[in-house]
């Protein structure tokens, strides 16, 4: 309730300001236009001396107070943008924080790497299914726009590089019971496959596969359990979830 007290404030000071620079400019003897013209770049600080006649602009107390006042509108409105900006970062900075001392709480829960992968059909799909079950889930993805939509959907979701220790023990990866890779590239989830056996020996491990013919490397790189995207379809991609998850 402070804060937007606050911004009704700024915005109440910025509109004053704007009103009384156009009315002073109008009084000194300009048309309504120049003068809406002239208050308008006088809020964004930038000058055009020729658009008033010199010597009215010079000797007219009128424009003075008008460009005094446009002066503290354009200051007013500078920490009005900047007060937004930095709120908005804050408030990011809280809810991070806030998912992260919500995941700290959480056992049992399933971890889902989704990187490169937006707007896929099948992470999204087996993210779905898993709420739909009300199963905890954590996301852990790398792009920035991934991370937005995730944000915005009051998902939890964190963002980094999906191969890094620290990242996945933020994520919990010691209480979880299972992680699903959902990247296209094999080679990604093998790397994350590696990092996640050794932090954790008993976790399900279940990964995408497009080839199977990377059956074996994943297998030893620590991969339970497979999903082909193109068997996962429909039904079936919650029976698969159902039969390699909660039976853990």
């Amino acid at each position: 309730m402070e804060l937007k007290r606050t911004w009704y404030i700024f915005i109440f000071l910025i509109i004053t300001f704007f009103a009384a620079s156009f009315i002073l400019v109008l009084y000194s003897g300009v048309g309504i236009a120049i003068s809406i013209v002239w208050s308008i770049m006088n809020l964004l600080n930038v000058e055009y001396p020729h658009l008033i006649p010199y010597n009215t602009a010079i000797t007219s107390p009128y424009i003075f107070f008008s460009n005094v006042l446009g002066s503290l509108a354009f200051a007013i409105l500078t920490a009005f943008i900047a007060a937004g900006f930095f709120n908005f970062i804050q408030n990011v900075n809280f809810k991070y924080k806030r998912t992260i001392r919500k995941i700290k709480k959480m056992k049992r829960h399933v971890i889902i790497v989704y990187n490169k992968t937006i707007h896929d059909n099948f992470a999204n799909s087996i993210i779905q299914e898993l709420e739909d079950k009300s199963t905890p889930v954590v996301i852990l993805v790398e792009d920035e726009k991934d991370f937005r939509r995730m944000y915005k959907s009051s998902k939890l979701v964190l963002i980094g590089d999906t191969n890094s220790i620290e990242l996945l023990k933020i994520a919990g990866i010691s209480s979880a019971k299972a992680i699903i890779l959902c990247n296209k590239d094999p080679i990604d989830n093998i790397l994350v496959s590696i990092t996640t056996r050794a932090l954790n020996k008993r976790i399900t491990i279940i990964s995408r596969i497009n080839d199977e013919d990377n059956l074996g490397k994943l297998t030893r790189a620590g991969v339970n359990n497979f999903i082909l995207p193109e068997l996962s379809a429909g039904l079936e991609l919650g029976n698969i979830i159902k039969d390699k998850i909660y039976s853990v």
